[in-house]
């Protein structure tokens, strides 16, 4: 695959905005970093290196991801540009790229972008350097402000992620949406789910707490939707159980019969907000 200056430019451009959405910081410590997998390689040149690689899920944890980056840096300390995405598979790793903007027949496989959960991003002339946690996956639209968390390796104290519960990690998920069948009937409506996080990091025990719905044809798509999607949810591993009681939220603001566009936002660890609009 033949990739042109302004296709690189493109994708240098989308990893610095994810490492400047949310400024954090670091102190690094000793630590072993992440066994990972090489997959597709993008750009590979004397100054400058684009790859995919994989990783174990919960290596998504910014502890690890930290250490991870230390390693990557290391091992291409030659690059002036080091820009690395890090999948949860390595199918994913070697499958996805970016679609390429001049490129008619290119189509990137839509399965491999969501099991892409972190980034590494390093520019050496501009002294940048971080990573980011994608819960998602590499999914850029409105709502990843809501979702990604981005760490400044280039400063120094403890990171937080934006979305955790209990000082844990939200580190992958399925994407949330509006139930198609609700959007064309203008359905609105909650459901409460009662579930543990185990020491794991994996939701299990998922139960409806209580529902409330503009309608009770509608509430079992509202139900499944918010079901499923917390039994995606993963976080990073603990000693301990915690206990999640956690409300989905969804309002439309569209009229019956047509189409919107949905914003998501959370207020961890009581209730996540879908909204139509």
């Amino acid at each position: 695959m033949q990739i042109n200056d302004n296709n690189k430019q493109i994708i240098q451009l989308f990893m610095i905005v994810i490492f400047l959405l949310l400024p954090l910081q670091y102190s690094y410590t000793q630590c072993t970093p992440s066994k990972y997998k090489e997959g597709f390689i993008l750009t590979d040149s004397p100054s400058e290196i684009t790859m995919y690689i994989s990783i174990k899920t919960e290596d998504f944890a910014p502890d690890r991801m930290i250490c991870l980056a230390r390693a990557l840096k290391k091992q291409h300390q030659d690059r002036n540009m080091i820009g690395i995405t890090i999948c949860d598979s390595p199918w994913a790793a070697k499958h996805y790229s970016p679609p390429i903007a001049d490129s008619i027949n290119y189509e990137p496989i839509k399965d491999a972008a969501p099991q892409c959960h972190g980034m590494y991003y390093y520019n050496k002339n501009k002294n940048i350097e971080g990573i980011g946690i994608l819960p998602r996956g590499v999914i850029v639209d409105d709502n990843s402000v809501a979702f990604d968390t981005s760490i400044d390796l280039s400063i120094s104290t403890k990171p937080q992620c934006k979305l955790q519960i209990n000082n844990r990690c939200l580190i992958a998920l399925k994407n949330i949406e509006y139930p198609a069948y609700a959007i064309s009937k203008g359905y609105n409506g909650t459901v409460t789910l009662n579930a543990t996080i185990d020491r794991s990091g994996t939701v299990k025990g998922v139960k409806v707490a209580e529902k409330n719905f503009t309608s009770a044809e509608g509430s079992e798509f509202f139900v499944k939707e918010a079901f499923e999607n917390l039994q995606t949810w993963r976080f990073e591993k603990a000693k301990h159980e915690d206990l999640i009681h956690i409300t989905y939220s969804y309002t439309s603001s569209v009229p019956k019969g047509h189409g919107g566009i949905g914003r998501i936002s959370f207020d961890l660890p009581k209730q996540v907000n879908i909204r139509l609009e």
